[in-house]
């Protein structure tokens, strides 16, 4: 035992070889201190104020629970047991600030940004090669696409570590019930079999339940209103900024300007200058353009500052928004627009062999949970389906 980490949702998490500790105290792992693991859900939600460090941290507990089960233990090899707690601990070091809301301005998915960290001139690559890692083979859990089907479960499935810990973590920092699920009785009815995860059909039910709190989380907390409100806002900000440097606008605040370059051109952003990217950086960002004498830039900067978020309407009528639209004395290109938005199935049902399908072992036979789970099958029919969203100030 090295270290013992004090964990609000797992009371105690060790971290057991230095390798660990030394990535932790590496530069880029720790701005993941300065990224809000939910973003703009704490103007709903006050106390979801955690960070993407704290479930790093925890998804690296998580992977460890997962390869110290019963049914696991014994078939991963002590190489691979490390490999998987290292791309647990380092599967989030490339989310921009704001989370997943960076990703609606950014060019470059966060899956992607964590690759070149890994690859890159940093310290956690230098970790890595002093440890004789394979850094490839990290890389390739990160993304979802490594060789090993068991291995990459574990970091990307859809019943997976990172999943585990963000239900469980964002629940409780949220203050809501939706994801208390039961995970020890989850992982120890859990074993391979055909070179893949299975599960006992004893576990029907606790698996019910994590999707269906899943489910529940998305509806009422990821996508609420008002953290969508922010999303939408902080995209007509940028979009103003981009339109004011065509214009050749004199900005007060050029060195903001200058540093926001590549989100301004659409380029993606060297690993130098996302290192300097976070959560407080951008907000303070945001706070100086409401002194700009653009008017419309001042004021969508005033609104991500203080809470006054476009807002976000799935019940509008076409008719309605129109009406809306041609009443405001606004310029409607920063304040008016019908996004498509996708809405979330409880399940993503796939065939029987595909390796991210969920699979159930009764009686030495394999079936998949909608075969399984009347709960899932009656809502199968419920697909990520496309509906429109009306956002206006």
């Amino acid at each position: 035992m090295l270290k013992i980490i004090r964990d609000n949702i797992y009371k105690s998490i060790i971290v057991d070889e230095q390798i660990y500790l030394d990535l932790i105290n590496t530069k880029e792992f720790q701005r993941l201190r300065r990224i809000k693991q939910l973003s703009s859900t704490e103007f709903v939600f006050p106390t979801a104020t955690h960070t993407r460090f704290n479930h790093c941290v925890g998804t690296f507990y998580v992977v460890d629970r997962f390869v110290s089960s019963e049914g696991l233990k014994n078939i991963l090899k002590d190489d691979e047991k490390k490999l998987l707690k290292i791309a647990g601990l380092l599967h989030d070091i490339g989310h921009g600030p704001f989370s997943h809301n960076f990703e609606s301005i950014s060019t470059k998915a966060h899956e992607l940004y964590t690759v070149d960290i890994i690859k890159g001139n940093t310290q956690i690559n230098k970790v890595l090669k002093n440890y004789s890692i394979d850094i490839e083979s990290v890389c390739s859990l990160v993304m979802g696409k490594h060789a090993n089907q068991i291995m990459n479960s574990i970091i990307s499935s859809q019943i997976d570590a990172d999943r585990f810990d963000y239900m469980m973590r964002d629940a409780f920092n949220v203050g809501v019930p939706y994801s208390n699920f039961d995970i020890d009785y989850i992982l120890s009815n859990m074993y391979v079999k055909d070179n893949r995860i299975v599960f006992s059909i004893k576990a029907i039910h606790a698996i019910e339940d994590y999707f269906v709190g899943r489910y529940h989380m998305y509806e009422q907390v990821y996508r609420h209103k008002t953290s969508l409100g922010f999303k939408y806002t902080t995209m007509f900000w940028l979009e103003r900024i981009r339109d004011l440097v065509k214009e050749n606008y004199n900005f007060k605040n050029s060195h903001s300007v200058e540093f926001l370059k590549e989100l301004i051109n659409n380029e993606e952003i060297s690993v130098e200058k996302f290192q300097l990217l976070d959560d407080h950086k951008l907000t303070n960002i945001m706070s100086e353009m409401i002194s700009e004498e653009d008017e419309i830039l001042s004021d969508l900067s005033d609104r991500l500052i203080n809470r006054r978020f476009h807002k976000v309407s799935f019940k509008l009528s076409k008719k309605e928004f129109a009406e809306l639209k041609f009443k405001s004395t606004l310029d409607t290109k920063y304040y008016f627009k019908v996004m498509p938005y996708k809405e979330v199935a409880i399940y993503s049902d796939l065939p029987k062999n595909d390796p991210k399908s969920v699979v159930f072992v009764e009686n030495g036979k394999l079936s998949t949970l909608s075969e399984k789970s009347r709960i899932i099958n009656s809502s199968i029919n419920r697909k990520n389906s496309i509906k429109e969203v009306y956002i206006y100030a």
